[in-house]
């Protein structure tokens, strides 16, 4: 997005995989998969399908000792499938609103970053 506030991006019907092959048949998920930080930007994630990623697919917010962003990130009706980490973390400076998403095999849906605290609204 960019050092400036970013007004309503909206990231939808996207499929989203991170899986490499490396060498000796290994197989391995990527980390890194979504990152969403900024400055005022309101996001909205919909209708997106991430598969076969290890992490972040998103991390909304900040990394701790960072700057403060101030990210308003709406989810709505995601599925994640077969995340081998966790599907979704909530950092620093983030509001997450999320609604009707899907977690199947993943070993954690959701993280939130030290010392961020939630409101439970996950429906």
């Amino acid at each position: 997005m960019g050092p400036g506030a970013s007004n309503r991006v909206t990231v939808s019907t996207r499929s989203s995989t991170a899986l490499l092959s490396g060498l000796l048949n290994v197989t391995i998920h990527h980390y890194w998969t979504l990152y969403f930080t900024g400055s005022q930007d309101k996001v909205t994630f919909k209708g997106n399908y991430i598969h076969n990623t290890s992490g972040r697919g998103p991390k909304v917010g900040g990394l701790s000792g960072s700057v403060e962003p101030n990210v308003f990130f709406h989810a709505a009706n995601n599925y994640w499938s077969d995340i081998a980490g966790n599907a979704f973390q909530i950092g620093k400076g983030a509001k997450v609103l999320a609604e009707g998403n899907l977690f199947e095999n993943a070993v954690q849906p959701l993280i939130f970053d030290f010392g961020v605290t939630s409101s439970p609204l996950w429906s």
